[in-house]
């Protein structure tokens, strides 16, 4: 069963984190549920747009069961 709830990350902090890249923290929303402590999301830039690290992505889908959990 998919369920559509709004789910938005609203940042509240930047830091820089060396050359090209920051570290993010924030608030995670979803519908009805309190907020909840976002920290820290590493940003990179890359062709003058911000993008999520590949080493944060890989840690997420590290957690993850099956063929795709992790990176190689």
């Amino acid at each position: 069963m998919l369920l559509s709830m709004p789910q938005y990350i609203r940042f509240t902090t930047v830091e820089p984190d060396g050359p090209d890249r920051v570290r993010a923290r924030g608030q995670g929303h979803v519908d009805g549920m309190t907020p909840y402590p976002v920290a820290p999301i590493l940003f990179v830039r890359s062709d003058n747009e911000w993008k999520l690290s590949h080493l944060h992505v890989c840690g997420i889908l590290a957690t993850l069961p099956g063929p795709d959990g992790g990176c190689q």
